[in-house]
């Protein structure tokens, strides 16, 4: 945890407790439908987490999206567009063909889906319902996978797929604004499967509080790995991994585990000559460009890396830029799972 989180932390251990209560009556209220809660005429997956970002939904999503394709389903991606300049009801930002929308309107991660994921369409809404409408009756969709849908509970889904980092997974295990968590622990109840992504092995004391309170919901974990080095340069090269190993460079981010794309590099063998650390999210600036090349030339390295999520909000820099690409891979116990499920709610609508 990097010392602005602990200090925001601190400043909001008072107000915790009454976050906690707060979503716990919200959820109450949409079981109890006093809060409506809509149903898409296809199966829905939800990919989302118990706590603010880092947990690997992008790949994940991905990962899902990329599985269900193979194997003749037409899956599209709802998404609300965080960091995205959107106010459109809906916005297709790709129709699995072409990229019709940027990281300034959609935000960065549905654009990095969007550029990744071909044959899938990836839609922004703030209302999923009516994303996920226009994904069914304009582009075709037969499956729709919820990106970040845990607390989104306005739409009904066919199984939460809730991820947990592999690196401090509850950090001081605290509700916002006192911690990390979104809800309390308990809002557990609702998910379909957990997946520990990052890692091969969950964390001992983690594993048993799951198995205590919630026996009955399958465990997977999912490690992260490099994959391969994505050129910066616009035309969507890629190289092998070794092109990063024993060379010295000035990596930077703006994601919201910052520490984990600095593990992967490092395992991948690069030097870290320097670097950089920017909010999730982060709109990079002119200035932020001029300092990135400052520091590339005065450590003299190679070339700068960073995120593909970074990467798509760049563009073309005056200097050399590549971005590590990374491969979550789920087994084949939750991929079963999955097809399990979209073939039971299809079967049964």
């Amino acid at each position: 945890m990097q010392r602005r989180e602990r200090l925001l932390f601190a400043l909001g251990r008072p107000f915790g407790p009454l976050y906690g209560v707060l979503m716990r009556w919200r959820a109450a209220l949409y079981r109890c439908g006093v809060f409506p809660s809509s149903r898409l005429p296809v199966p829905v997956v939800s990919i989302g987490n118990l706590t603010w970002g880092g947990t690997g939904k992008t790949p994940m999503v991905a990962a899902i999206a990329a599985f269900l394709r193979a194997k003749g389903r037409r899956p599209a991606v709802v998404s609300r567009g965080y960091g995205g300049g959107n106010r459109r009801p809906v916005l297709v930002v790709s129709d699995g063909e072409r990229l019709l929308a940027g990281p300034d309107e959609a935000g960065d991660e549905p654009c990095l889906l969007g550029r990744r994921l071909s044959g899938v369409p990836v839609v922004v809404a703030r209302r999923r319902a009516l994303g996920g409408m226009v994904a069914v009756e304009r582009l075709g969709c037969d499956v729709v996978l919820l990106d970040d849908g845990f607390q989104h509970l306005a739409l009904r889904r066919d199984l939460d797929v809730v991820l947990f980092r592999g690196a401090d997974p509850l950090g001081n295990g605290r509700i916002f604004p006192a911690g990390p968590l979104r809800e309390p622990f308990a809002a557990l109840c609702r998910a379909g499967c957990f997946v520990l992504t990052g890692k091969a092995a969950w964390p001992e004391t983690l594993a048993r509080r799951l198995d205590r309170l919630f026996p009955s919901i399958p465990r997977y974990a999912a490690p992260l790995r490099p994959q391969a080095v994505a050129s910066g340069d616009g035309e969507g090269a890629t190289s092998p991994l070794a092109a990063i190993r024993g060379q010295r460079i000035v990596a930077f981010c703006g994601i919201a585990d910052p520490g984990g794309f600095r593990r992967l590099l490092e395992e991948g063998g690069a030097e870290l000559a320097d670097w950089l650390a920017f909010p999730d999210h982060h709109r990079y600036q002119s200035a932020d460009i001029q300092r990135i090349g400052q520091r590339l030339a005065r450590t003299k390295a190679a070339f700068a890396c960073t995120t593909e999520k970074d990467l798509v909000k760049i563009g073309r820099p005056p200097f050399p830029l590549v971005a590590l690409a990374v491969e979550l891979q789920p087994p084949a116990d939750l991929f079963s799972l999955i097809w399990r499920t979209v073939s039971k709610e299809t079967t049964g609508r």
